[in-house]
């Protein structure tokens, strides 16, 4: 188990899609939503028995751009990223993702929101097929097979990207690897894509393929939201929070690290 699952097991919350009757609900929930700012936090903070993961987080990611939170390795950025998702406990503050309170409609955050990669914890099965994969996603997420894979086919032509369908996840580059992620992770009806650690195993001329392609995602309307070392990965309009340094004391960061 990774030290982020050892260290968060029991403030992580693994996720499932909700029932469409939900839907009215979300609308309810959503009434007054202003949704120029589509993500905002304030004062926001995580710490475990161990000491603090990130503190007082003001963020505000607007509607229609790239998201990226930009932080060192032991800034908390994967605990972060997984606290907009609606999949951590424990975080103190306050916090709207496309007009839904984590604390009081969870349910349908984590039905509205999808986890393509997360260090550790949401990886891709080696040993399946392209065609496997999108099977065993579409049953995770109750989507029908061919719904799934029109949502897939979707998400492909956004990233440019063509897939063997027998092609086995182990024998993908890591640009493939990772965009085959982010196409499964649309195959639910989810708002925003969430994507750990973008520039994982990637070069220069890589990571700016990738990026174009999630901007093309963006402007299709799926928003998405990256965790990245190095703002450099970024594409210009890419709307960033940055998160400090560790304090080098600060040992549980280090234990949560991404």
């Amino acid at each position: 188990m990774s030290l982020l699952a050892t260290k968060c097991h029991s403030i992580l919350i693994t996720g499932s899609r909700q029932p469409d009757e939900d839907a009215y609900a979300a609308r309810m929930a959503r009434a007054s939503y202003d949704d120029t700012t589509y993500i905002e936090t304030r004062d926001l903070s995580l710490a475990t028995h161990e000491g603090p993961v990130y503190q007082h987080v003001d963020l505000a990611f607007p509607r229609g751009r790239l998201a990226a939170i930009v932080g060192r390795s032991g800034s908390g950025r994967s605990a972060l990223l997984l606290t907009l998702a609606g999949r951590m406990r424990g975080w103190s503050g306050w916090v709207r993702v496309a007009g839904y309170d984590p604390v009081t409609q969870n349910r349908l955050l984590r039905d509205r929101t999808s986890l393509a990669l997360v260090d550790d914890l949401v990886t891709l099965e080696p040993r399946l097929t392209v065609a496997e994969s999108i099977t065993e996603r579409s049953l995770i997420d109750a989507v029908p097979l061919a719904k799934a894979g029109t949502r897939f086919e979707a998400a492909c032509a956004a990233l440019q990207v063509e897939f063997p369908r027998s092609a086995e996840v182990r024998q993908l580059t890591a640009l493939d690897y990772t965009r085959l992620a982010v196409a499964l992770a649309t195959m639910r009806p989810a708002e925003v894509v969430f994507l750990d650690s973008a520039h994982r195993g990637l070069d220069e001329e890589e990571c700016a393929v990738l990026m174009a392609g999630l901007e093309a995602l963006v402007a299709a309307g799926t928003f998405v939201v990256v965790t990245v070392l190095e703002s450099s990965k970024l594409p210009s309009g890419t709307s960033i929070h940055r998160l400090p340094k560790p304090e080098p004391s600060a040992a549980a960061a280090t234990a949560v690290a991404n």
